[in-house]
């Protein structure tokens, strides 16, 4: 076989001589072919050899469309199918490193977002409820690759004041690498407490009437199924809580939990 190589190659390159767009066409598919199989083999790896490091990740649900703040207030108080809740969501943040802007990937979270995932610091401490506080300073974790890559690792970070967005938050904890998140799209590298969101922020998420009107819809919510409850209870559930604050026509909710994976 490996003989007949070189004659194999000139027979290709006189036809494409011949025939320039019958080879680029050929070329394109095998390109377009290339990186289908990429990208198949990349979900299958992300999904199926390495699924998120979340305990009990079955019994974690995310909605499927945003809700408001105060709507996620209202279910994390009233939703009886949900052992816990968390909100987030991806605002652009750029780290002041050196002078320059280090734009990351980040999360603006809820306090108990590190709770409904199971995680575990690896320095300083996690967000929790008292960070959700109205008021509460802003506050972030810095994921392990994040503080690898650019601190080196240094230990004083935890607890200094960086400039996050062009406004000081003070770290308080590094997550751990191998935690990215509850999307398979999306590797937040830095966790910021949600209430902050206004002041680090422009534009939509800026606006003061971001956490107090029902209308300003931008969080994904999750919520950790309690024991004997089933995913279409869940829904039956959101709808309940939903519709009790919303004077509207009640619509299907049984799409709008569906599992993480």
């Amino acid at each position: 076989m490996m003989r007949n190589l070189p004659s194999d190659i000139r027979d290709a390159a006189r036809l494409f001589r011949r025939a320039p767009l019958f080879g680029a066409g050929a070329v394109l598919m095998l390109a377009l072919g290339t990186g289908a199989t990429a990208a198949i083999l990349s979900l299958a790896d992300a999904t199926l050899l390495r699924p998120l490091p979340i305990p009990d990740v079955d019994r974690v649900l995310q909605s499927t469309f945003s809700f408001s703040y105060l709507d996620f207030r209202d279910l994390t108080a009233e939703h009886r199918g949900f052992s816990q809740t968390a909100a987030w969501a991806y605002p652009p943040l750029a780290i002041e490193q050196g002078g320059d802007a280090l734009q990351v990937t980040g999360a603006v979270v809820s306090g108990d977002y590190f709770v409904l995932t199971g995680q575990q610091p690896v320095a300083g401490r996690l967000l929790n409820r008292g960070d959700d506080v109205a008021g509460a300073p802003a506050t972030a974790v810095m994921s392990e690759r994040l503080w690898t890559r650019v601190y080196r690792r240094d230990p004083q970070l935890i607890g200094a004041v960086v400039t996050i967005n062009r406004r000081p938050v003070t770290v308080v904890g590094i997550s751990s690498a191998a935690f990215r998140g509850v999307s398979l799209q999306i590797a937040p590298e830095l966790f910021v407490n949600l209430v902050s969101l206004p002041d680090l922020t422009t534009g939509f998420y800026a606006n003061p009437e971001t956490m107090a009107n029902r209308g300003r819809v931008f969080l994904t919510i999750g919520g950790r199924l309690a024991d004997g409850i089933t995913i279409g209870q869940a829904n039956e559930e959101a709808r309940r809580v939903y519709y009790a604050h919303r004077n509207a026509k009640e619509k299907d909710t049984s799409g709008w939990f569906v599992p993480l994976l």
